[in-house]
């Protein structure tokens, strides 16, 4: 499908582009889920406070600047970079599970995390990260 969407470009002085060239546009999370999520952070940044996104090297002797996300705000990353609406990976269940507190919790994201399982709750299911968070808090 495409679109034709008319943009105003009185306010940018010297914008220039030429034919062929690429517009993205990629709209925000709802705000109430980016809310939802930010409710359940515990031991995190302010929602508003810049970040820098870092993981551990392969070898796990240093951090790394991760280039998956520009340097943002949690509440910016939440709304504009991560993607909060699909089911969460088996990956990250499994990460869950890990800090799960509640025993039944736990086993219940282990089962999740195996093929046949979690492919039947991610079709019948579909939640969003959200959902799963108010799921097993």
């Amino acid at each position: 499908t495409t679109l034709l969407i008319e943009l105003s470009s009185e306010a940018s002085q010297g914008l220039s582009y030429l034919p062929g060239e690429h517009l993205g546009v990629f709209p925000g999370n709802q705000p109430a889920l980016v809310q939802g999520i930010l409710e359940r952070v515990v031991d995190g940044p302010a929602p508003d406070q810049p970040m820098r996104l870092e993981t551990l090297d392969e070898s796990g002797s240093y951090w790394v600047k991760d280039k998956r996300l520009p340097p943002c705000s949690l509440s910016q990353a939440l709304t504009y970079f991560l993607d909060i609406t699909t089911p969460p990976t088996q990956q990250l269940l499994r990460k869950l599970a890990q800090l799960a507190t509640k025993e039944a919790e736990r086993q219940r994201l282990e089962t999740l995390c195996q093929p046949l399982e979690y492919n039947k709750w991610k079709f019948t299911n579909s939640p969003t990260f959200l959902e799963v968070l108010e799921e097993f808090p």
